[in-house]
């Protein structure tokens, strides 16, 4: 719609149109989408995994919804998972999970159903992380 004020012109858009939702926002600009529900932050613990192999590995990156690992686990997306989180502050925390992918030395994997006390100690290491990383200043990923 465009209505004539003296000498210039106003376009009026729609909210459709001016939505910076990830869509074209008439201008032929989009908004960055983000990729992630909750952002990772790089940790380094140790883990046990019980399902699909028995083994241990090092945890690299962890979210609220997920980790990754530096082991290359011998499964396919879709498969269960579960595994031990080896903390000395919380001590051993057993969590069951889905992986989503493997492949190039790494194993990644998204969080089923954490019980009551695992949900409190994932959220608690990612808090304190990101806490940590923003005292240095550091972009966290």
């Amino acid at each position: 719609m465009r209505w004539r004020l003296g000498y210039s012109s106003v376009t009026v858009r729609s909210a459709e149109q001016t939505s910076t939702a990830g869509r074209d926002t008439g201008r032929g600009l989009s908004a960055p989408q983000q990729r992630r529900a909750a952002y990772r932050v790089p940790v380094s613990l140790p883990v046990w995994f019980d399902q699909p192999v028995e083994c241990d590995c090092q945890l690299v990156d962890l979210s609220v919804n997920g980790a990754r690992f530096d082991a290359e686990l011998p499964c396919d997306p879709g498969s269960a998972s579960e595994f031990m989180l080896v903390t000395e502050s919380y001590g051993t925390i057993p969590i069951a999970g889905e992986v989503v992918r493997v492949g190039k030395g790494e194993t990644a994997v998204r969080f089923l159903r954490l019980a009551h006390d695992a949900a409190r100690v994932v959220t608690e290491i990612v808090a304190l992380e990101q806490r940590r990383r923003l005292k240095l200043r550091v972009k966290v990923i």
